[in-house]
């Protein structure tokens, strides 16, 4: 996915009889190997990312490259071909564009950069916690709030589980205790003032509202939704919004990125 058409090029390349002198062949094992042999271990590794696959491209370059080489007719042959080639290649590049730069984790940065704004549905709270689950980590910079009164507190939880996530967030939405009151009789009406928003995809609430009803947790929608919005972390369960989706609405659920007041029932 992050080559395209690169890896067509290198295959062809190397089923392509052509004659080599001894170094040459040599170079280009050398190449293959820079290639294949990352690519076994990286395989291994259960964290991946595109990222790792980075120092490839040097390599995929040269090889691809040597797929264009050969006698004056098969150049004219190539010219013909490398235009469909061309067109498919800027096709691809577009198309991984629009996704990757487009809807992959589209509504992080977006959902991020509303928490500050003045439209958010808690403007006029004095203090927002943000929690944000099954997503990318947000960016607190583009809140644009003074050091000295942060207003909207953001809380990564990214993957983790259902319970692990509920437990953060009945800590951040719990009502003050007795104790706290007795401390400092101001902390009831600060907390009373502060929201507790969870920023997670639709298609992950059922997961998270199966264990929440036991612990007393509410998850009340709100109506700041961001989109276009798709995890390829979390295909599967996208797939899975898709499949039982009945209505539009529910299909857009799939590829957006919502919010939810948190709240301890009473």
């Amino acid at each position: 996915m992050m080559f395209g058409p690169m890896w067509l090029a290198c295959c062809f390349a190397l089923i392509r009889p052509s004659k080599l002198r001894d170094e040459s062949r040599g170079v280009i094992a050398a190449l293959w190997g820079s290639i294949l042999l990352p690519l076994a271990v990286l395989s291994l590794v259960p964290h991946q990312e595109p990222r790792f696959l980075a120092p490839m491209i040097i390599p995929l370059c040269v090889l691809s490259v040597r797929a264009r080489s050969g006698t004056v007719s098969s150049r004219v042959r190539n010219l013909k071909v490398g235009r469909g080639v061309g067109a498919f290649w800027i096709a691809f590049n577009i198309l991984m564009a629009v996704v990757f730069g487009i809807l992959h984790q589209g509504g992080v940065v977006r959902s991020a950069r509303s928490l500050a704004s003045s439209d958010f549905p808690f403007a006029q709270t004095s203090s927002v916690n943000a929690v944000f689950w099954k997503t990318y980590m947000p960016p607190q910079s583009v809140l644009a709030q003074p050091l000295d009164a942060v207003r909207v507190k953001i809380t990564d939880i990214g993957g983790a589980d259902a319970v692990t996530a509920l437990t953060r967030l009945a800590a951040l939405a719990a009502p003050p205790s007795a104790e706290d009151v007795a401390d400092d009789p101001s902390c009831a009406a600060k907390i009373k003032d502060t929201v507790t928003i969870l920023v997670a995809p639709p298609s992950a609430m059922g997961e998270l509202r199966h264990v929440a009803y036991a612990a007393g947790l509410d998850f009340t929608p709100a109506a700041a939704r961001f989109g276009p919005h798709v995890s390829f972390d979390h295909l599967p369960q996208t797939f899975s919004a898709l499949a039982a989706a009945r209505t539009v609405a529910e299909v857009i659920d799939a590829f957006v990125l919502a919010t939810y007041v948190v709240t301890h029932r009473t």
